[in-house]
C-alpha cells in the first residue's frame, strides 16, 4: 500500500500506521510504503480510507523503478501489471507529480504513462481502457523524483482524505484537516486534558481535536465517495458501491466535554469574528459544537480566556495551532511581537506541550525560548508551496 502525507512529515503520519498494524517506511517526499498481504488489501483498503487522519491519499502499488528520458518512462510503464488492478469496461486517468531536474514536465510524463497503460492492455491482446480526464473509473497517480519513479492505483480519489462536509466555512489561510490532525499528533493530543487553538480561524484544528477525543470515525464525515468504490476489486467483496463510510457516529454515550465534564476541553480562540462564527457553524455541521468552546479574544489572551472558565481545568493542557506566517500580520517586527506576546500568554497559561507551523520559524523558536519553553522538534516541510519549519515544545523548568 502507498500512502501520501505532509512531506517533511512522512515520521509523524508513520507512527499512526504503526497504531494501525502497518510497518510504514518512507518511499518518497511525502510518500510511504506498507506491504500487506493481498488477500486482505480490499478490506483494509475500505477501512483505512474510513479511519486514517493524517494521510491524505492511499493506493495499491503498481510499480517502482529508476528512469531517465520520457522514453525510459514509457518502456517502464508498459511493463506494469494495470491488469491486476483494473481492466474495461473501467476508465481510467493518469495525474502525476514530479520533483527535480527534468528536461519534461509533469503533462508529458502524465501522456507518456497513459499511452503505455493502454499498450500494456494491447500487447497481451486485450482491449485497453478508456481514458477520462474529467471522471474516471481507476486513478493512476505516478511520482517521479530524480531518477526515481513510483506508479500506484489511488483508493482515495482527486479529492483527498482532507475532504471534510462540515467545511461550509472556510479562512482565507484555513489548514487541511489532514495537517491539523498530523499537529495534534504533534501536539499529544489524545482526547484527554485541554487543547487549545489561539489563531483557530474557521476552526479545523479544534474540530478535527473535538472528533478525536469523541472518537468520530473522519470518513463518517467526508460527504462524498472513493475511488475504490468504483473498481470491482474493492466494491465487490462486501462493503458494496455506495457504501462510503458515512453511516459511521460517534459513540453516543460520550459526554460533551466542552466544558471539562467529559475529561477535556477543547478552545479555540480568534479574533475576526466572521471567522469565529463560520468556525462554529462548521463545527456543528461536524456535531461537535457542544465539545467546543469558541472564544472572540486576541491569542495573547489565552492565559486571561483560560482562567476564566472557574473551576479545575482539565490537564495537561495542549496548545496546537496555525499561527500567522508574518504575510499577514505586517512587518517582522509586528510578527516577533505578536509570537513573544503570545508565547508569553502560553507560558502563564501553563501549556505543557506545544506544536505548530512557522514560515519564520527563528521568530517563533525565538519567542518560545523567551517565554520559557524548550524546543524538542524543528521538521523542515512543505505547506503546499510555502516551506515550513513544524515546531514542537515543552515547557522548560523557567
Amino acid at each position: 500500500l502507498i500512502f501520501t502525507t505532509m512531506a517533511g512529515l512522512e515520521a509523524v503520519a508513520a507512527a499512526e500506521l504503526r497504531e494501525q498494524g502497518l510497518g510504514a517506511v518512507a518511499a518518497g517526499r511525502g510518500v510511504l510504503e506498507a506491504r500487506v498481504e493481498p488477500s486482505g488489501t480490499p478490506e483494509r483498503v475500505r477501512r483505512l480510507n474510513r479511519s486514517l487522519r493524517c494521510v491524505q491519499r492511499l493506493g495499491v502499488r503498481i510499480g517502482r523503478g529508476r528512469v531517465g528520458g520520457l522514453e525510459d518512462i514509457r518502456e517502464w510503464a508498459r511493463s506494469l501489471p494495470y491488469r491486476e488492478l483494473f481492466e474495461p469496461p473501467a476508465t481510467f486517468a493518469v495525474r502525476a507529480e514530479r520533483f527535480g531536474r527534468h528536461d519534461f514536465h509533469k503533462p508529458d510524463v502524465e501522456r507518456a504513462v497513459g499511452g503505455a497503460v493502454q499498450a500494456s492492455f494491447e500487447a497481451t491482446g486485450c482491449q485497453p481502457p478508456s481514458v477520462d480526464l474529467t471522471d474516471p473509473d481507476a486513478l493512476v497517480r505516478v511520482q517521479l523524483e530524480d531518477e526515481e519513479i513510483l506508479a500506484w492505483l489511488d483508493t482515495t480519489g482527486y479529492r483527498g482524505l482532507h475532504v471534510r462536509a462540515y467545511r461550509r466555512y472556510a479562512h482565507m489561510a484555513s489548514m487541511r484537516p489532514t495537517v491539523a490532525n498530523l499537529l495534534l499528533r504533534l501536539g499529544g493530543w489524545v482526547g484527554k486534558g485541554t487543547l487549545l487553538d489561539p489563531f483557530c480561524g474557521s476552526g479545523t484544528i479544534p474540530i478535527e481535536a473535538a472528533t478525536i477525543a469523541r472518537r468520530i470515525e473522519p470518513g463518517s464525515l467526508r460527504g462524498e465517495p472513493w475511488a475504490w468504490e468504483r473498481l470491482e476489486l474493492f466494491a465487490s467483496t462486501g462493503a458494496g458501491k455506495g457504501d462510503e463510510g458515512r453511516a459511521s457516529k460517534p459513540d453516543e454515550s460520550d459526554t460533551p466535554g466542552g466544558d471539562g465534564s467529559a475529561g477535556f476541553r477543547v478552545v479555540g480562540i480568534e479574533r475576526v469574528s466572521s471567522h469565529l462564527q463560520g468556525g462554529a457553524e462548521n463545527a456543528a455541521l461536524a456535531g461537535v459544537l457542544d465539545e467546543l468552546t469558541l472564544v472572540p479574544a486576541k491569542a495573547q489572551d489565552s492565559d486571561r480566556i483560560l482562567a476564566g472558565f472557574g473551576g479545575a481545568r482539565p490537564v495537561p493542557l495542549r496548545v496546537v495551532t496555525n499561527p500567522p506566517f508574518g504575510r499577514r500580520v505586517g512587518f517582522q517586527a509586528e510578527t516577533r511581537n505578536l509570537y513573544r506576546a503570545a508565547a508569553g500568554a502560553w507560558w502563564r497559561a501553563e501549556a505543557e506541550r506545544l506544536a505548530l507551523v512557522a514560515e519564520n520559524a527563528a521568530l517563533m523558536e525565538g519567542a518560545l525560548e523567551e517565554a520559557g519553553f524548550q524546543i524538542l522538534e524543528r521538521l523542515p516541510a512543505a505547506y503546499g508551496a510555502i516551506s515550513v519549519v513544524a515546531l514542537v515544545a515543552e515547557r522548560g523548568i523557567g
